[in-house]
């Protein structure tokens, strides 16, 4: 397996997870991103590497069974969690059947990686947005082995993890049960690194949440505690610069502009997202709490929603996606995204520097925005 385009590898981990004779590794590319090593000499050329890529051996699109609106009806869990509180209930539910459920969660150098817990009170490290690209590590192949030994399993990622998951173990298992969200795309955690090193002291650090509802849901903050909640940094999203270098589409991995599990195609049992645009839909069912846009893609994934106290409101698919678009469509890369890593790499700027100096819009790039808004209108 050659990677001769960047597009062509999401990071999955699938590869490594699956060569039985330690021939794979993963290394760090030049903007922070993880791609497969071949070592030649420790290969046999069985080629599953190849046979597993959720790249190469891609699903074909899918449609719901059903969408929903939905929120957790434990109000104080739902404003503690990024959306509508849906994860926690199902990672409890999973947990009290003695199960077992991998997510993504924050190491102590404030990088993502996958990792499992069996405990209720453990649920916090999974909870929350986490805009990184989380390292799986060798989290497949420990699910293999729980779900081997009878162990009920929740496994919850973006929809080329799932893929891969799906795709390393190479069979159905009924006690298996998959969680994807909607995926905007994944930044760069090279840039995130430097980011976080140029605003705080990471050793004040004691957790950052990057969706603080303390004020509102869809006008979220980007917020940084210190020790006994003290915060150390906290800014409104539409004006943190690493928020807008990602939702610009600045320094996001490759793959993410060619996505190849767009269209539900990762086979997930469940699809969580943002409601987002419900205020205009449905403006009664939103308190601006935190509203979850649920997609139910199998019956297995329709059983387990059953089980939880949550409030439910059907609805239409097109109407689902109007405002998350990313359910279809790859994003596309910004057009300054070369120049963004080529400037960062000269390390003349911070990064917050070099986005507030790439996204600034000049005077006539407003001109010409406002002037399309008023035509629209006409």
């Amino acid at each position: 397996m050659k990677i001769t385009q960047l597009q062509n590898c999401t990071g999955c981990h699938a590869c490594i997870n699956s060569c039985s004779g330690a021939a794979i590794t993963m290394h760090e590319d030049n903007e922070g991103f993880l791609y497969p090593n071949i070592d030649e000499n420790k290969c046999v050329t069985c080629k599953l590497c190849e046979k597993i890529c959720p790249v190469l051996n891609q699903e074909e699109p899918a449609q719901p069974l059903a969408v929903y609106a939905a929120k957790n009806n434990n109000l104080k869990e739902r404003l503690k969690s990024a959306s509508g509180g849906i994860f926690p209930l199902l990672a409890k539910e999973i947990i009290a059947a003695g199960g077992v459920v991998f997510g993504a969660c924050f190491d102590m150098l404030w990088n993502v990686k996958h990792t499992y817990i069996q405990q209720i009170d453990k649920i916090d490290w999974l909870k929350g947005s986490k805009y990184l690209q989380s390292i799986i590590g060798d989290t497949y192949f420990k699910v293999e082995l729980f779900l081997k030994a009878g162990k009920t399993v929740l496994f919850s990622g973006t929809p080329c993890q799932i893929a891969g998951l799906r795709k390393f173990l190479q069979q159905e298992y009924p006690n298996l049960y998959t969680v994807d969200l909607v995926c905007h795309g994944v930044p760069s955690p090279k840039i995130w690194r430097q980011y976080l090193k140029e605003t705080v002291n990471q050793e004040d650090i004691a957790s950052v949440v990057f969706r603080d509802k303390q004020y509102s849901w869809q006008a979220y903050n980007v917020t940084i505690l210190g020790k006994a909640g003290k915060k150390l940094f906290s800014e409104p999203y539409s004006k943190n610069s690493y928020m807008r270098g990602f939702i610009q589409n600045l320094y996001l991995r490759p793959s993410c502009h060619n996505c190849p599990t767009k269209q539900l195609k990762s086979q997930s049992d469940i699809t969580l997202g943002d409601f987002w645009g419900i205020q205009n839909l449905y403006p009664d069912f939103n308190d601006d709490k935190g509203i979850n846009v649920v997609f139910v893609n199998t019956p297995k994934g329709a059983d387990l929603l059953k089980k939880l106290d949550a409030t439910f409101m059907e609805t239409d698919y097109r109407k689902a996606i109007n405002a998350n678009a990313m359910v279809e469509q790859s994003v596309k890369a910004h057009l300054k995204r070369k120049l963004f890593f080529h400037l960062f790499d000269k390390k003349e700027k911070t990064v917050s520097q070099l986005v507030e100096k790439l996204l600034h819009k000049s005077f006539m790039d407003k001109v010409k925005g406002k002037i399309k808004r008023f035509l629209k209108i006409l």
